[in-house]
């Protein structure tokens, strides 16, 4: 009774400040907009008293992670139907600049803008649905706070692969050449360098496997149709299949450019997984549950995760002589419970302010489907 007193007192701030950003500031109004909204903000807050209570981080963050990522696909498609009546855009959409903006598209649009002042995205700057300037903004900020934590706290498109990774108990595939996960190293770098130069988001435009499930060019040409096999099957194969056999997060760690780009982001980042070399008696949990291929052999003897790592917790939750736990950088002596809680506290703020509305919007589609039978 104590610990759960504790937990619910400790969650009080989360309580309060996830009912302003959740509900925008204002109560919802309508029977579906507030039961959407009860459902969002009951289960998020659960999952966070989940985590500290249990201490367990990975299998709660996973439960939202992987159904926001569900109820943003079902959320920005009907906004496309709804806006647009499809979810291909047409040439006066491009022209109007009101494709919204998408997070990865900041791996392209970041050195055109700095050597030519030329956006090169065809996106609002500051108004409408997902407009460039709030995201960056929004990027910015979760950058030097969270760092590379974006990528399974704050990815809408990351529970996907995630999702698939958890299906089957055991790997088919139970190895993978830790050596890929700098592939997407190499990606960042193709799409930064043929952006700049075609001043044309290239991942965007040929490469994005998320095209399947959100918006792409009408199928009114062979290079259009061509483009939609290349998503689909990196779709197919990355998203879904390989994530299947090897209960790995493949997208996200062999292939993602701004995966890549955030990494660069850790360093900045007070929090990150630490590992003390006193406990840790060289099981190799860790390395075999990474979920990017963030923790090896030299990770262990040096006492922290990868640069790639996304601060998920899975890490933290296995380990059975508890050596690998969230750490704030500077902090020493033993304060690692407080530590955790405050990494957790950005963490899951972010997740909830940044991937709250989505769910809840998901939400509000599915019952608008259940009892009218259209989604929008």
């Amino acid at each position: 009774m104590k610990k759960t007193a504790l937990t619910f007192l400790t969650i009080i701030p989360a309580l309060i400040l996830t009912f302003i950003f959740m509900g925008r500031g204002k109560m919802p109004q309508g029977a579906i907009n507030i039961i959407s909204f009860a459902i969002g903000y009951i289960f998020f807050n659960s999952m966070l008293f989940m985590m500290i209570y249990t201490k367990k981080t990975d299998k709660y963050r996973s439960a939202i992670y992987v159904s926001t990522a569900v109820f943003f696909v079902i959320s920005f498609i009907s906004h496309m139907f709804e806006a647009r009546g499809s979810m291909s855009f047409t040439d006066d959409v491009l022209l109007g600049c009101q494709i919204p903006f998408c997070h990865i598209v900041t791996t392209m649009a970041l050195v055109p803008f700095a050597l030519t002042k030329t956006i090169i995205f065809p996106g609002s700057l500051l108004e409408g649905f997902a407009a460039i300037g709030s995201m960056i903004v929004i990027w910015l900020l979760a950058s030097v706070t969270i760092g590379r934590g974006w990528c399974s706290w704050g990815c809408f498109f990351g529970g996907l692969d995630e999702g698939f990774s958890k299906i089957l108990k055991k790997p088919v595939i139970k190895e993978i050449n830790p050596k890929w996960k700098y592939l997407p190293f190499a990606v960042l770098l193709l799409v930064v360098v043929s952006s700049a130069y075609f001043l044309q988001p290239m991942y965007c435009s040929w490469l994005c496997p998320f095209k399947a499930v959100t918006e792409y060019e009408p199928l009114t040409s062979t290079t259009a149709i061509i483009k939609t096999i290349i998503f689909l099957s990196i779709f197919i194969s990355l998203v879904i299949v390989l994530p299947l056999l090897t209960k790995k997060r493949t997208q996200c760690a062999l292939f993602c450019p701004f995966g890549a780009m955030q990494s660069a982001t850790n360093y900045i980042s007070p929090f990150e997984i630490k590992i003390n070399t006193e406990k840790c008696i060289g099981c190799k949990i860790c390395i075999k549950n990474c979920p990017t291929l963030s923790i090896s052999e030299d990770n262990l003897k040096s006492g922290k995760a990868g640069i790639t790592c996304v601060k998920c917790g899975r890490c933290v939750d296995l380990c059975p002589k508890g050596a690998a736990a969230y750490q704030i950088k500077g902090v020493t002596g033993d304060h690692g419970d407080a530590c955790r809680t405050l990494a957790l506290y950005a963490f899951f703020m972010f997740m909830a302010i940044f991937l709250g509305g989505d769910f809840i919007n998901g939400i509000q589609r599915l019952l608008t489907f259940i009892t009218t039978g259209s989604f929008i």
